[in-house]
């Protein structure tokens, strides 16, 4: 599927108040697969092929305690996380490796989706945005970074940690989590209220 062939749907995010040209400069074209959708086979798409970051969403059924790597023991909240990563080649194998339940353990994040608690929901994939300034993105709309460190081992942006909880009052996310395209796969445009 290319690009253009995506639907797109525009996506007001709360919280940050910019108006006018600098709303449009600070929107973020994302593209949206179901975890469905990539174990179809959605990452061979062109739309695919030239994102640079991802963010899993990640949802824990219930409370999560355990060892996290070289962050030892950890706690999580049930609910809704966000982990943005990023892969300079091979994004779609880097976001299929993750929905996968069984796989060796080599970061953070593969404590998580390992966890009999975590269900990989989807990926949203950006070709506009690098990790960190996604993070600082999400986080500027009221999303909480989480577990100090956790995936942010290698980052020189200062991030606290590249996993972010997803609170309820995030209605922008939850129309994603909602939307059901016939493929599984859909471009959104978050912008700025």
């Amino acid at each position: 599927m290319h690009r253009a062939e995506c639907p797109v749907k525009q996506i007001t995010c709360p919280g940050v108040g910019a108006t006018g040209a600098a709303a449009a400069r600070d929107a973020v074209r994302l593209l949206w697969l179901t975890a469905h959708a990539i174990e179809a086979g959605a990452l061979h798409s062109a739309a695919v092929q030239t994102a640079i970051t991802y963010v899993l969403v990640v949802q824990l059924g219930h409370s999560f305690a355990g060892v996290i790597g070289k962050l030892g023991w950890c706690r999580l909240q049930q609910g809704y996380y966000l982990y943005v990563g990023s892969a300079r080649r091979g994004i779609g194998q880097r976001v299929a490796r993750h929905i996968r339940h069984k796989k060796v353990r080599r970061w953070h994040i593969d404590y998580l989706t390992t966890a009999t608690a975590a269900t990989v929901v989807g990926a949203l994939l950006s070709a506009e945005r690098g990790e960190c300034a996604l993070q600082k993105f999400l986080r500027e709309r009221g999303c909480q970074p989480v577990l100090p460190g956790f995936g942010a081992s290698d980052c020189s942006s200062g991030c606290e940690s590249h996993l972010l909880r997803l609170n309820d009052q995030h209605s922008f996310l939850a129309d994603l989590l909602r939307s059901e395209a016939q493929d599984g796969v859909q471009t959104f445009v978050l912008g700025t209220s």
